[in-house]
């Protein structure tokens, strides 16, 4: 499976399923919330959710170098991401760390 190519719905929906958080959760069909808030779980625009993750599985993020506004994300050089929402690139580094230990 080519993680990339997942929308940004697919791959915070695989990362609720792969990393859930501690808070029960209430499936609506297009997003996922906590049953007892009105906030929104989404691991591609929470900074709160992703980085304990990112640093539990020594994932490095390298911000933009040359002014094109990619973040690059490595773990280990095995898995690696790109994207101009470094969450997004994070979160698809995770899903692979993931498949790779299934």
């Amino acid at each position: 499976m080519n993680v990339s190519e997942l929308t940004d719905v697919e791959l915070n929906r695989a990362m609720i399923l792969l990393y859930p958080p501690a808070f029960k959760l209430r499936d609506y069909g297009t997003f996922v919330q906590p049953a007892y808030s009105t906030g929104i779980v989404c691991y591609l625009t929470d900074w709160n959710l992703t980085m304990p993750l990112a640093v539990e599985n020594f994932i490095w993020v390298q911000p933009p170098q040359v002014g094109d506004g990619i973040w690059h994300i490595y773990n280990d050089e095995r898995f690696f991401a790109k994207s101009l929402n470094p969450l997004r690139a994070i979160c698809e580094v995770l899903v692979m760390i993931k498949m790779e230990g299934k």
